[in-house]
């Protein structure tokens, strides 16, 4: 769990050090696997968390990265949310997605996986985030941010991992 969550809570967190926890997550878990392809998947704010996390670590053996209900930034969230004031709140760099995809190796597989009805992160910012990686494949589900058909997800995300 991220710090600051769960059964971690008690735990003052920052953006940055969920990021660096992520990171030491993936990379022993990647070194405990090093015969065998792993993909990073991230939900909601994890989604921000789990692609800069992607860029910081140095296992070889990270083929892809699944998103599912991802921002394009927590700034452009913010300012969505709270007209005006949002984008003076939140620093550009905090948890950009868009920006981290951009900087993710190429040759690594990227899923974005979004609800059309999602009100919390609107389906636009899975979209924003396809157009900056046109590699990646988008698929749009039936469903809000947090009822989106379980056995349909869990069918693309084993599809987009085997």
């Amino acid at each position: 769990e991220y710090p600051g969550y769960g059964l971690r809570a008690p735990e003052t967190t920052t953006p940055q050090k969920c990021v660096q926890t992520a990171t030491d997550i993936i990379t022993a878990v990647a070194r405990m696997y090093i015969n065998e392809p792993l993909f990073v998947v991230g939900r909601s704010i994890g989604t921000g968390i789990a692609a800069q996390a992607l860029i910081m670590s140095d296992a070889p053996n990270i083929e892809g990265l699944v998103l599912i209900s991802p921002f394009s930034s927590v700034r452009e969230l913010a300012a969505e949310k709270v007209p005006v004031l949002g984008q003076f709140l939140v620093p550009n760099h905090l948890l950009n997605t868009s920006d981290a995809l951009s900087r993710i190796k190429a040759s690594t597989r990227v899923t974005i996986i979004h609800g059309v009805d999602d009100t919390l992160i609107p389906f636009y910012h899975a979209q924003r985030l396809k157009a900056g990686r046109p590699s990646a494949d988008l698929f749009s589900l039936e469903g809000g941010h947090n009822d989106l058909c379980v056995e349909r997800l869990l069918q693309i995300v084993t599809d987009q991992t085997s």
